[in-house]
């Protein structure tokens, strides 16, 4: 059976190929952070809280269908938004002006947060509800809103969402067209602290002495050393090289074993740290001024 694209493995997309390759094919979901468990839960009841509101003050509040989508109720609940192998859960539908060309009336998605401020995230997110919205109602809606924990609602244009969506749903449609595809090699980011896998990422890494296990290396980074025959940091340890300030602009002075100095009349305008050598003390670098 085919996988199905969510929202979640579209966001996972933008962070990791390889959590969007697990989260899609691997039957181990992984062990959710704390953090972002509570998020989660913490989105569910302002989600619960904000439809009560909405049954108290609308009559025309009905549960998500199809067919309500086009006989064109007001409020839709638990939108399950799906098509071509992709799919989409928005909280809220709400009915705005207007028809589509095709004669379907038209929504605009609401979805929530678990967070006072937006992320990047949650609009992405938002952005592949209107996307599968575009796909049901023939047409894109012009805008949505994500629901702060706070109340406050932030608009969020979504006219462009499938400019934004089509070269990120690209690659992982040919993955779930692909019979074995090919998953992602290991590369720990600033993502992986929260990441559901990140147990099994480290301990791989750690096991094939990764480039990524050092801080700063980036995926275009291991790219590049790629090319020079370089796969871990052993490797990369060899091409390693003491730096020394040693030029017209810099001069280094050190105590001798009696202690004279030969750099304490010597103008200079920073000071940095000399290097430990066998048998010698560091004392500061002086930089001649220009």
């Amino acid at each position: 059976m085919q996988p199905t694209i969510t929202s979640d493995v579209v966001v996972a997309s933008t962070q990791c190929p390889r959590k969007a390759y697990l989260f899609l094919f691997s039957p181990d979901k992984g062990i959710p952070h704390e953090y972002t468990a509570i998020l989660a839960q913490q989105r569910g009841e302002h989600q619960e809280r904000y439809i009560e509101g909405l049954k108290q003050t609308h009559a025309d509040v009905y549960p998500y269908t199809v067919e309500h989508l086009r006989t064109g109720r007001g409020v839709l609940l638990h939108a399950r938004l799906q098509a071509d192998g992709l799919e989409a859960e928005c909280g809220v539908l709400r009915r705005v002006e207007g028809l589509s060309p095709g004669g379907i009336p038209r929504y605009e998605p609401i979805t929530f947060a678990g967070t006072f401020s937006i992320t990047t995230e949650q609009k992405l997110a938002l952005s592949f509800v209107a996307y599968m919205l575009e796909r049901l109602q023939h047409t894109s809606p012009a805008a949505g809103k994500i629901m702060g924990l706070d109340g406050t609602a932030h608009t969020i244009k979504l006219d462009k969402s499938a400019t934004v969506l089509l070269p990120l749903l690209a690659p992982l449609q040919a993955w779930t067209a692909t019979d074995t595809p090919e998953r992602p090699p290991v590369i720990l980011n600033k993502h992986c602290p929260l990441c559901p896998f990140q147990q099994s990422c480290q301990a791989q890494a750690e096991q094939e002495d990764n480039l990524s296990l050092l801080h700063g290396v980036t995926a275009r980074d291991i790219r590049q050393y790629a090319k020079k025959g370089i796969f871990t940091v052993k490797q990369l340890s060899y091409l390693f090289k003491l730096r020394t300030l040693i030029g017209s602009r810099a001069l280094v002075a050190y105590d001798d074993v009696n202690g004279s100095s030969t750099a304490n009349n010597r103008p200079w305008s920073r000071q940095c740290t000399a290097r430990l050598f066998e048998g010698l003390t560091p004392v500061h670098v002086p930089i001649l001024s220009e």
